[in-house]
């Protein structure tokens, strides 16, 4: 009980430090004029990995600060009954290139095809499949067993030894 107490004022601790850590690194910036980091901003001429990361992790925040605005924004022209040009989302297929593999939805080919397709009939529902079952050469006891309640489940099923 102690312990989880303990842990539970160790975090707090840590949060508030955290807190401190973010005014004092803001307050610094506002202090000497320099901009929050953009997106895409390369850290490499900070030497010190602390503060390196520290950067990153800033700039990774405001990235999402601006991300949340624009959702926020859009959803608010939404409410107001303003048209919003919705994003489509990047696909695989989306992303390919056409190219002469790619055989179109409506190719005369691929119609004809499937029209003399010799499956179509049971595909269709117009024929019932044959099934045929077939074991080792010396089954044994309980497989007779087991393909006599099977031929006696599946329609149109014939056991050949």
């Amino acid at each position: 009980m102690v312990k989880k107490i303990r842990k539970r004022e160790n975090r707090k601790l840590a949060i508030v430090q955290q807190e401190k850590i973010k005014k004092r690194l803001r307050e610094n910036r506002d202090a000497f004029g320099l901009k929050t980091p953009q997106a895409g901003t390369s850290f490499k001429h900070i030497k010190n990995k602390h503060k390196r990361s520290q950067m990153v992790q800033l700039m990774k925040q405001e990235k999402k600060k601006q991300k949340a605005k624009v959702r926020r924004s859009r959803r608010e022209a939404e409410a107001r009954g303003e048209k919003v040009e919705r994003q489509e989302p990047r696909s695989i297929d989306k992303m390919r290139e056409p190219d002469e593999t790619i055989v179109p939805a409506d190719d005369s080919e691929v119609e004809e095809d499937e029209a003399m397709d010799e499956f179509e009939k049971y595909f269709q529902g117009g024929k019932k499949p044959k099934i045929l079952v077939t074991t080792q050469k010396k089954p044994s006891r309980k497989m007779y067993a087991f393909l006599k309640e099977l031929v006696c489940v599946i329609p149109n099923c014939f056991y050949y030894p």
